[in-house]
Order: structure tokens, then C-alpha cells, then sequence
């Protein structure tokens, strides 16, 4: 087998072949404190309505904020880049609710790149999102690496994984059950057959840091953030192939404005060069409900864009006994997964259920019998310590799932010229976040892709029936 040391050149082989939140009231209190400050920071100057940019983002969470990241802090001193959020507290968004792990332990060249630019860019927070000489909150990264664990059917994968991995020079290694019982005591691998472990830039990080930072930074570039939800869109007036809706079915169709309802209950246009959806779960609908994208039967705006929620839990717990400090992000083949939240013996556990138990997405209430029933068995089988728990809390979020291949959407759709999506990570978002913040900005400012070629991930794979699947999810 042949060596790549360009990543590149591996890619376009590939390429050619195929709110009960459950912490502290500590914690609690911080986190308040800082949407507070959040609020403060771009309160909307009713004086200056941003009617007319150049590219307005929807979504102002972690994906939608490192676009206007990269778009301003690459683009010329004139690009004017509006960000439309509708709730300036992210309260309930899915970016800060994420467990926020990172790692490179993926079967898919395009996301172990992804990762790597992750890491390589909160290495450099103190000096990328720095705002008025003052420097930026960290983002608390916990270098504990990642521990992915295969029985002898998920082996195979495992082993071919690890080699894409390796081929990007990752730092990951293969361990025998023997070694992970010497090195990780607290372990039980009868069932286990072999394990991958991160041995550098892999671990978590508190995903509402990086927000707030990309948010500060991006606001004292100039872009400007408006507290308004997307309710409609306006396609050009001189296209008349339409429904009677006023939704386009042919031609070559784009978008005029944006419509947006403030909090108080107007409503407003943006009009904009290009729009981005970072719309996270809400894509599919708001690609359905407000632009036609789905309602034809036939052509190109007859295929729905894939994205819906999955309602995922959250939970935190106490084990006196569990394992120590130093304890990786370990991902059980059931799918379970389990890391060290801060100190004290406190841990995050979730694990999505099957598909014949998906949860209603109409609300954020916890099921604490999932917990009970389903994930508590499989932790506490993995680590007998986790026999003696005690849960502090949970809470529940929603993710964006890709129902085709689990993988992100990114780029323009075929048909509506200036519509880009950046949505549909199935539950790897917030550690991807920066890297297709960076990826987007080239698609919009250079009309290509100059360091990752994601490709792949755009919406015509879709429409070909050419799913890019990932092994790795979680």
C-alpha cells in the first residue's frame, strides 16, 4: 500500500474512486454571567438596520460563527457579514449543550483533517480571538485523548480506520486488550478485541467558550449580529417558473432577501449577495417550509435537503470510585460514551438509542429511565466502578441528523445559485465547526476550496444517490 504524505493527494485519490443542566450552581452562575455579557456585546442598533450585505449567515452558534470568523478575518476591510440568530443567550443551542469532544479517530479522510484543524486553532485561541489587547476566555481543553473500543465484529473497521488515521499522521495508536488493562486498571475488556487511542490533540473542551469567542472576535471584526428568527425568503421577480406558493420548481433561481421577525414581533428584510444556512437541525425544514427545496416532483428541487433533529440526553453523575484524572473520552461499541467532567468525580455519559426508540423532538424534557434502563447497564458493565453512581442531572439537545449518510452538507445548492448550507453533522458539529467556518469563507471568498477539499460533502451527492458514509459518528 502506498503512502500519502500529502493529505491532499489521498483526498483526490478518493475523490476519483468514489434545561435542567446537570452541573454546579457554580456553573451555573458562570454560564450566566456570561450570556449576560452576551447580550451586552452586540445589542441590535435599531438605528442601523442592516438591510443590504454582502453575505448574511443564519445561525450564529459554533458552525455559523466561524464563518463570519474566517469570512472577515480573510476577506477585504469592505465585506459586510450579517449574522442572524434568534436566541442571543444559546440557551437551548445545540452548540454549547454538546459534551464538546474532539478527536481524529474517523474513517473519512475530509473529517480526520477537519479535527486537525480544530485543534490546531484552539492551540491558537489566545492569539487568533484576542479582542482589544485583551486576551480570550480559554476554552478549558482537557488532553485526555480519545479511546474508541471494538469487539471482535467492530475490529476489522477499527484496524482500517486506524489506517486512513495514520496515513494523516495522526497521533493514535492500537492497543491489545492486554495493554488497555494495564493501562486503564478500571476497564473491563472481556468483550473487547482491540483499541485506538489518541495520543495528542484529542480531548474535550467547553463547547460555550468557543462560541463566546468566536462571537467577541467575529463582532470586533465587524460583523454584525441581529437578534431576529428567519420566517421567509423572496426569490428575484423575474423568474415566473414557480408554484403558486411563490416557491421556484426550474431555472436558474436565486435568493433576494431573507425575511426576519424581530422580538418584538416585526418583520424585516436582508437582502444579501449570498446567504448561508447554519441552521443546524432546523435546515431541512427551513430548506421545505421556506423554499420550495423538496415540493417539486420532479428535477432538481424535488430532493428535500436531509436534515432533521434527533432528540440526544446528556447526563451527569457522581462515582465516588470511578476512574482518575487522567481518564480519556471512552467510546463503548455499543455506542455509549462516557468522560471526566471537571473535578470532584463527576462524569458526562450519553448514547444514542436505537432507531425504533427515537424520542419526540417537540420538547427538551429528559428521559431519566433511558438512563436508567439503557445507557447505566452498559457504563457500569465497561467500568464496574460506575456500579456506584449517583446522576447530579442531565439535560437534553437536539442534532442536526443527516438522515442520508450522517454526514454534513456543505456548499451550493445546485439550482439556488447563492444558497450555501453548512448544516447536517450528525452529532460531530462542534468539533468541526471551525474547520468548515474556514472551508465556507474559501467557497464564498475564493469560489473554491484552497486547504480541505470537502467536496464530497456537497448537497449533489444527494441527488446522485452517492451517500459518503462515516464508520465513526460520535
Amino acid at each position: 500500500s502506498k503512502t500519502y504524505d500529502d493529505p491532499l493527494e489521498y483526498l483526490q485519490l478518493q475523490k476519483q474512486r468514489s434545561k435542567d443542566a446537570p452541573q454546579s450552581a457554580g456553573v451555573h452562575n458562570r454560564r450566566n454571567k456570561l450570556r449576560n455579557m452576551l447580550r451586552r456585546l452586540s445589542p441590535m442598533n435599531k438605528k442601523i438596520w442592516q438591510g443590504h450585505c454582502d453575505i448574511v449567515i443564519v445561525g450564529g452558534g459554533a458552525v455559523g460563527s466561524a464563518i463570519a470568523y474566517h469570512l472577515k478575518k480573510n476577506g477585504t476591510d469592505g465585506i459586510n457579514v450579517v449574522v442572524v440568530e434568534k436566541d442571543p443567550s444559546y440557551e437551548n443551542s445545540s452548540s454549547v449543550l454538546s459534551v464538546g469532544g474532539i478527536k481524529q479517530q474517523f474513517s473519512l479522510p475530509e473529517n480526520i483533517l477537519l479535527s486537525m484543524y480544530g485543534m490546531q486553532f484552539m492551540r491558537d485561541i489566545p492569539r487568533l480571538l484576542v479582542v482589544d489587547d485583551e486576551l480570550p476566555s480559554t476554552v478549558n481543553f482537557q488532553p485526555h485523548g480519545s479511546l474508541t473500543l471494538a469487539t471482535e465484529r467492530g475490529l476489522q473497521q477499527l484496524k482500517e480506520n486506524l489506517y486512513v488515521q495514520q496515513h494523516f499522521k495522526a497521533q493514535v495508536k492500537y492497543m491489545e486488550p492486554s495493554a488497555l488493562k494495564a493501562q486503564f486498571p478500571w476497564l473491563n475488556v472481556d468483550d473487547i478485541a482491540g483499541g485506538v487511542l489518541g495520543l495528542e490533540n484529542e480531548g474535550w473542551f467547553d463547547p460555550w467558550k468557543l462560541v463566546l469567542g468566536l462571537r467577541q472576535k467575529a463582532i470586533s471584526l465587524g460583523v454584525h449580529y441581529v437578534e431576529a428568527e428567519m420566517v421567509g425568503v423572496e426569490y428575484k421577480e423575474t423568474y415566473t417558473d414557480t408554484y403558486s406558493d411563490g416557491h421556484p420548481v426550474s431555472s436558474d433561481i436565486k435568493l433576494n432577501n431573507i425575511v426576519v421577525r424581530m422580538p418584538e414581533g416585526e418583520e424585516r428584510t436582508i437582502t444579501a449577495a449570498a446567504v448561508v444556512l447554519a441552521t443546524g437541525h432546523s435546515t431541512g425544514q427551513i430548506c421545505y417550509d421556506m423554499m420550495g427545496i423538496g415540493k417539486a416532483e420532479e428535477g432538481i428541487m424535488a430532493y428535500p435537503v436531509p436534515i432533521e433533529p434527533r432528540k440526544r440526553y446528556v447526563y451527569c453523575f457522581h462515582a465516588p470510585k470511578g476512574p482518575g484524572l487522567a481518564a480519556p473520552h471512552v467510546l463503548d461499541p455499543s455506542g455509549a460514551h462516557f468522560r471526566r467532567e471537571g473535578l470532584g468525580n463527576m462524569f458526562l455519559g450519553s448514547m444514542s438509542p436505537h432507531e425504533d426508540q427515537e424520542p419526540s423532538c417537540d420538547n427538551l424534557e429528559v428521559d431519566h429511565e433511558y438512563f436508567r434502563q439503557h445507557l447505566w447497564p452498559v457504563l457500569a458493565n465497561r467500568v464496574p466502578a460506575f456500579q456506584d453512581i449517583t446522576v447530579q442531572g442531565s439535560w437534553a439537545t437536539l442534532h442536526e441528523h443527516n438522515v442520508f449518510d450522517e454526514n454534513g452538507i456543505i456548499g451550493a445548492h445546485p439550482l439556488i445559485g447563492n444558497l450555501l448550507l453548512a448544516a447536517g453533522f450528525s452529532g460531530h458539529g462542534i468539533q468541526h465547526s471551525l474547520g468548515v467556518g474556514r472551508a465556507v469563507m474559501e467557497l464564498l471568498l475564493r469560489s473554491e476550496y484552497k486547504t480541505i477539499d470537502l467536496s464530497r460533502f456537497h448537497l449533489e451527492r444527494i441527488q446522485l444517490n452517492e451517500p459518503v458514509y462515516e464508520s465513526v459518528i460520535l
